[in-house]
């Protein structure tokens, strides 16, 4: 009985496995056509997207930033600029604020609907990001915060996204405490985290940009 129960426990484990394996593939399929898409996307809003951010304030078109990836490894991402020049020191812990003076007038524009996160199509294309995961730290606050707060680097267990459940559940987060709760809020989708879940959030996160009420 022992060894028929031990026998069924197993092709269990290898059953879920199998469709765990599938859904990441699945789900790879379908983050590759939508980052080509957005890729192409970016292409054809460029060149009016710069014009706006360099009419709007002095500086380059486009703004890089160490990030902490998968694993806790250091990727470099690209985003539109959307602060005045020399507003943000990158060796330098500082909060994000939801009306942040050093946002430029079309910079908030452009993270209402996240076109400043549009470059990041091509950290999911080349594997560093997916659509969907926790959002990735800047290498500096990451330090910070684990010194603060325990676990945190659990986050990290998967890859970072574009879109994330916490983003809808917490919001910005300017203090510890929502960083705490962005944390629970990460480690309860890494614990869900399926490809119905992933398709919910994408989709999600797509129509509060398209309605210009993202977080």
């Amino acid at each position: 009985m022992d060894f028929k129960k031990n026998n069924l426990e197993i092709k269990h484990k290898k059953l879920i496995f199998s469709y765990r394996v599938l859904e990441n593939l699945i789900w790879r399929f379908l983050e590759l056509i939508i980052a080509f898409f957005g890729l192409f996307l970016l292409i054809v809003l460029l060149p009016f997207l710069a014009i706006a951010i360099r009419l709007d304030s002095p500086g380059p078109i486009f703004y890089r930033q160490w990030r902490v990836g998968y694993k806790s490894r250091p990727f470099l991402i690209w985003k539109l600029r959307t602060m005045y020049t020399n507003s943000e020191t990158n060796n330098q812990f500082t909060w994000t604020m939801p009306d942040d003076p050093r946002v430029t007038r079309v910079g908030r524009w452009l993270r209402r609907h996240r076109l400043d996160e549009l470059p990041q199509v091509i950290n999911v294309l080349k594997g560093e990001m997916s659509l969907v995961g926790p959002r990735p730290e800047t290498v500096e606050t990451e330090k910070e915060l684990r010194n603060y707060i325990p676990n945190h680097e659990q986050r990290y267990e998967v890859k970072p996204g574009i879109f994330s459940l916490s983003m809808f559940q917490v919001g910005y987060v300017d203090t510890l405490d929502k960083a705490r709760a962005r944390l629970q809020s990460d480690l309860l989708y890494i614990s869900q985290k399926s490809l119905r879940t992933d398709l919910s959030t994408l989709i999600r996160g797509l129509i509060e940009s398209l309605k210009g009420h993202s977080h």
